[in-house]
C-alpha cells in the first residue's frame, strides 16, 4: 500500500492510527529478517544505497537487491568478493562487478553529476584496489 492510501484510510476514520502505524512504516523499511531495508534513502536523503557486502551472504546480497532493482534504484555493493559476485543475480539485471575494486555498481537511472572534483591518491601497487574502491564509489 502507498503512503497516500494509508494516509487516505485513516483520515477516512477506515484505519486507526495503530493499525496505520506499521502500513506507513512498510512504505519506507522492509524486513528481511537478516537487513531492514530503507526504501525510502534516495529520496529523504538524496543518496544511493550503499550496501557492505563483505560480512553478508550472497544469499542475503540478493535479498537485498531485488526491492531495489524493482523500484529502479541505483546499487553499490561494496567488498564483494569474486566467488560472491558470481552467485548475485543483480549482475543479470545489468550490474557490474569491477574485480580490482571488489564492487559491484548497478545502475537503472544515471544520478545527476556533483559539480565536485576529488582526487584519490595512493602510494604504490598494493594500494590500487583501495584506489580503485574509493574512485569508483565518488564516481557512483
Amino acid at each position: 500500500m502507498k503512503l497516500a492510501e494509508v494516509l487516505r484510510e485513516l483520515q477516512a476514520g477506515r484505519i486507526s492510527a495503530e493499525a496505520a502505524e506499521p502500513l506507513v512504516r512498510a512504505c519506507f523499511f522492509e524486513n528481511l529478517g537478516h537487513t531492514t531495508l530503507d526504501l525510502d534513502r534516495r529520496d529523504r536523503t538524496g543518496t544511493i544505497e550503499v550496501i557492505y557486502g563483505e560480512g553478508k551472504t550472497a544469499e542475503q546480497l540478493n535479498d537485498i537487491c531485488i526491492p531495489l532493482v524493482a523500484q529502479s534504484r541505483n546499487v553499490l555493493i561494496t567488498r564483494v568478493s569474486a566467488d560472491k559476485a558470481k552467485a548475485l543475480n543483480i549482475l543479470e539485471s545489468g550490474g557490474h562487478y569491477h574485480a580490482d575494486a571488489r564492487l559491484v555498481r548497478y545502475e537503472a537511472e544515471p544520478e545527476p553529476k556533483a559539480a565536485t572534483t576529488v582526487a584519490v591518491v595512493s602510494a604504490g601497487t598494493s594500494d590500487h584496489p583501495v584506489a580503485e574502491e574509493a574512485a569508483l564509489t565518488c564516481e557512483f
